[in-house]
């Protein structure tokens, strides 16, 4: 399947507005193409192709029955992430980065467990034959379990993909995802595949599918974020195709 980007539309949303030289990472450079009032302009036909690679990669893990977690804290977009990925088979955090939920997800899963078992009580009412004041209790720590947990609540081991919206915010989480690679590809048999939303602020090359782009700009978040998510829906929507049974007519 082909995807395409439209560079109008990344130039209408602000997604070529980088930061000030000072604060432009060396690595950034090549994929800007000037320097104008002391910021750097984001060359955004090369941010096209990035994200051209990005929504095909994503596809087609997507066919092959692979995972993705979405990792989007920013302000500017975290509500946006709860509220499209709710309900759907994409696992996200959008409150905050749990240290050690890569490096020790064995430990983190344990939370996850507790938020379910205390969701499937509460659901079958096995709540109600405490006093109130432990029901009260119990409230209170499932909606602090939920605030954290709620976008990954059926994750049973880390996904092959991982999109993480702002690496620079977001570093220690890229930290952990860098630092588990070839440990994942020992335990699981299969690559750990990184995709990132990169600023000039930030080194793109230490992505595997890194995309360059004003991470400032709310608009130009959600255009992008909406077509990785949409590619990623696309191959899962293929992948159940061919294992639906075609009825032979007699």
């Amino acid at each position: 399947m082909k995807f395409e980007i439209d560079v109008q539309e990344l130039l209408n949303k602000g997604a070529y507005f980088g930061h000030r030289i000072a604060r432009t990472n060396p690595k950034a450079i090549p994929f800007t193409y000037k320097a104008q009032n002391g910021i750097y302009l984001i060359d955004l036909f090369q941010t096209k192709e990035m994200i051209e690679k990005a929504l095909a990669a994503l596809y087609q893990a997507a066919t092959e029955g692979q995972g993705l977690l979405v990792v989007g804290t920013k302000r500017l977009v975290k509500s946006y992430i709860k509220a499209t990925l709710s309900n759907t088979n994409v696992f996200f955090l959008s409150e905050k980065w749990v240290a050690g939920f890569l490096t020790n997800f064995d430990e983190i899963h344990k939370n996850i467990k507790e938020a379910n078992q205390m969701l499937e009580e509460k659901q079958r009412g096995t709540w109600l034959g405490n006093p109130k004041h432990e029901i009260s209790k119990m409230e209170k720590k499932l909606r602090k379990l939920l605030k954290v947990y709620e976008g990954v609540l059926k994750m049973e081991k880390i996904p092959e993909n991982i999109l993480i919206i702002d690496i620079k915010k977001e570093k220690n989480a890229l930290k952990e995802v860098l630092s588990l690679k070839d440990i994942y590809k020992h335990k699981y048999g299969a690559s750990l595949k990184l995709y990132g939303i990169v600023d000039t602020n930030a080194d793109p090359t230490v992505i595997d599918y890194p995309m360059v782009l004003n991470d400032d700009s709310v608009d130009s978040l959600e255009y992008v974020v909406k077509h990785l998510l949409d590619a990623y829906a696309k191959g899962i929507k293929k992948a159940e195709s061919k294992k639906t049974p075609i009825e032979v007519k007699k």
